[in-house]
């Protein structure tokens, strides 16, 4: 894991050269967290995605900022 997400799902957003520069990782990090809060205020009526939400909310929260490799 990467800031809360799976690892080859974060090197697949910050894999493409010229993308994202290393000091815009914490960017990105934020920028993951806003999805999974929007698309968690948009699943009221989905429990088991709304749970899984919740997991991956948590993971994200605790996960360290690190610098980009």
């Amino acid at each position: 894991m990467r800031d809360g997400i799976a690892l080859p799902d974060w090197q697949a957003l910050t894999g493409v050269p010229g993308l994202l520069a290393p000091d815009q990782a914490p960017i990105l990090r934020f920028l993951i967290g806003e999805v999974m809060l929007a698309y968690y205020l948009d699943s009221a009526r989905q429990r088991l995605r709304r749970r899984a939400l919740v997991r991956a909310m948590r993971a994200w929260a605790k996960a360290e900022v690190t610098p980009a490799p």
